[in-house]
C-alpha cells in the first residue's frame, strides 16, 4: 500500500476537526451545557403619577396623568380612583373636586395591578368672602406677588383665621402704584388675638402656598402706602 504525504498545514486542519467532533460528542453524552440567565436589565416596570400632591378648589377639575418607568411595548392601560367619591370622582384621567377635604387617588395598570402609584388630593373650599357673618375688621395693606403673578381669577389669595377664610384682597391704587386691601373680619363672639395668615392657591398648576408673614387680628390696620405688608412668593 502506498502511503499518501500529508502536508503540515493538512495535519492542523485534521486537528482541529477532530477537536470538534470530540467537542461534540461530551455535548450529547452531558446534556445541555450552557443554563440561561435572566437579563437584569429587563426589570419590571413601575408607575410614576405627574404630581404626588394635588391642592384645588372645590368645582375645578384636573387632568391626570401617569408615566411607566421604564418604558415597556404595548399598552399596559391605566385606570384610576378615588378613595372618596363624595370629595373628589375620577371620570377617565379627570379629576373633579366636590367639596372640602381630603383623599387619595390610586392609578394602576389593567394588564398588573401591582403596577400603580397613589397621590394626595386636598380640596378646598370655596373660595369667597364670607364678612357679612363678621365683624371687626383688621385691615392689612399689602402688595401680593407669587412667581411674579398677581391675584387673579386663576391665581387666588386669602386671610385665614383657623383655617377659616375671613378676607380677600382687593387691587387698588397709589399714583399709578398697585396694591391691594385686605379687610379681615372676625367673629361677633371671639376675643382679640386671633393669628391670620395668608394664603394663594394656583387653580392652574394646582399648589397651595402659604406666605411666611402673619398678624395678630386686633381690629388695627397694617401697612401703609409708603410700607406695604410683602406678601412674595418668589
Amino acid at each position: 500500500m502506498k502511503l499518501q504525504h500529508l502536508s503540515s498545514s493538512s495535519l492542523s486542519l485534521a486537528r482541529v476537526a477532530a477537536c470538534l467532533l470530540l467537542t461534540a460528542a461530551a455535548l450529547c453524552s452531558c446534556g445541555d451545557f450552557y443554563t440561561y440567565e435572566e437579563d437584569d436589565s429587563q426589570q419590571k416596570p413601575t408607575m410614576v403619577l405627574y404630581r404626588d400632591t394635588i391642592d384645588i378648589l372645590a368645582g375645578d377639575t384636573c387632568r391626570l396623568i401617569a408615566f411607566v418607568m421604564p418604558a415597556v411595548s404595548g399598552d399596559v392601560g391605566v385606570e384610576w380612583e378615588s378613595d372618596a367619591d363624595s370629595i373628589a370622582t375620577v371620570t377617565g384621567d379627570s379629576l373633579l373636586a366636590l367639596k372640602a377635604g381630603v383623599c387619595k387617588v390610586v392609578a394602576r395598570s389593567v394588564v398588573d395591578a401591582t403596577v400603580a402609584d397613589t397621590c394626595l388630593v386636598r380640596v378646598v373650599g370655596p373660595w369667597c368672602d364670607q364678612k357679612g357673618e363678621y365683624m371687626n375688621e383688621t385691615v392689612v395693606y399689602a402688595d401680593i406677588s407669587v412667581h411674579g403673578r398677581q391675584p387673579s381669577d386663576m391665581l387666588l389669595v386669602g386671610a385665614f383665621v383657623a383655617g377659616e377664610l375671613r378676607g380677600v384682597p382687593v387691587r387698588q391704587e397709589w399714583k399709578g402704584i398697585p396694591y391691594y386691601v385686605f379687610r379681615i373680619s372676625g367673629r361677633r363672639d371671639v376675643v382679640l388675638g386671633e393669628t391670620i395668615k395668608f394664603r394663594a392657591i394656583d387653580r392652574s398648576t394646582f399648589k397651595l402656598y402659604e406666605f411666611d408673614y402673619e398678624v395678630e387680628f386686633d381690629g388695627q390696620s397694617h401697612g401703609t402706602l409708603s410700607n406695604l405688608v410683602s406678601l412674595r412668593i418668589d
